[in-house]
């Protein structure tokens, strides 16, 4: 039975109360969901696993647990679902949550991108253009990248984006990387977001475009890209705009910046006396 089947999820809509409105305990409704997933999984449905997988990862209902995540994916894997491939491949990359083993990580790689993942292909693209655990073949590597972007692939489009803005780059190709890069921003990749900016900002003298540069730039923070939240509370600070650097060194100590943190206290210090002398 696969997951989709979702008259085995009956609680989704249960039955109305003779007496009066029913009340739904939330946390009873996750217990059942979690209950009929788990019981999916045993069944060996792929997509039950891999959902299980992500829980145990994310940490819904407990702590993280990375290994319990590979177990639940190491499942789901043998039925050929091919997320749980490519998450596989990048624990055994990085030895997280099973033992490190580049090898297997390659192979798996290569199982996703027989039946075309997208992300699969990007990432192996990746390996071949630096030469890692492959022989490096920038050409292949190339071809990868245009057949993952072909497929979807956001993080694609902005390698190709990167690769036409390279070095000796015509302007035929600083074009096209343009093109690769707002196609990827608009996909929502902070790090196309703030190339553009970077670009935009005066890379190259006949493309400068203050107002585009500005947009890319606040679009990056937004989407949480911690180096362009420092770059903008550095020039709001510098503008005198104390409040607004404020927030944006506030927005990238959320995500754990610890410079920004102390910074971040070093502002406020600022405004409490700011507001004191307001008052």
């Amino acid at each position: 039975m696969h997951f989709s089947d979702l008259n085995r999820l009956n609680f989704i809509n249960p039955e109305p109360s003779s007496s009066g409105p029913q009340v739904t305990n939330v946390n009873q409704l996750k217990q059942s969901f979690l209950h009929e997933l788990k019981a999916l999984g045993e069944e060996g449905d792929s997509e039950a696993n891999f959902m299980l997988g992500l829980r145990a990862y994310n940490g819904a209902d407990k702590p993280p647990n990375v290994a319990v995540a590979a177990e639940y994916w190491q499942q789901a894997a043998k039925k050929w679902h091919l997320d749980a491939i490519y998450n596989l491949a990048l624990l055994y990359l990085k030895g997280k949550g099973v033992d490190h083993s580049p090898s297997m990580a390659i192979a798996l790689l290569y199982d996703a991108c027989s039946q075309h993942h997208p992300g699969a292909i990007n990432r192996l693209g990746c390996h071949y253009w630096w030469g890692d655990l492959v022989q490096q073949d920038r050409e292949k590597s190339l071809s990868l990248f245009v057949y993952a972007r072909q497929l979807g692939s956001s993080e694609a489009a902005y390698n190709l984006g990167i690769y036409c803005l390279s070095s000796n780059a015509s302007h035929g190709d600083i074009k096209n990387g343009i093109w690769y890069l707002s196609q990827a921003a608009k996909e929502e990749q902070p790090d196309a977001m703030a190339r553009l900016a970077t670009f935009f900002e005066g890379e190259y003298p006949e493309f400068v475009d203050h107002v585009s540069a500005k947009k890319w730039r606040e679009l990056a923070a937004t989407f949480g890209h911690i180096p362009s939240q420092l770059q903008l509370a550095s020039g709001y600070l510098f503008q005198g705009e104390i409040y607004t650097a404020y927030n944006w060194l506030r927005e990238a100590s959320a995500q754990g910046h610890e410079p920004s943190k102390i910074l971040k206290q070093q502002l406020n210090r600022l405004l409490i006396v700011d507001n004191n002398n307001l008052s």
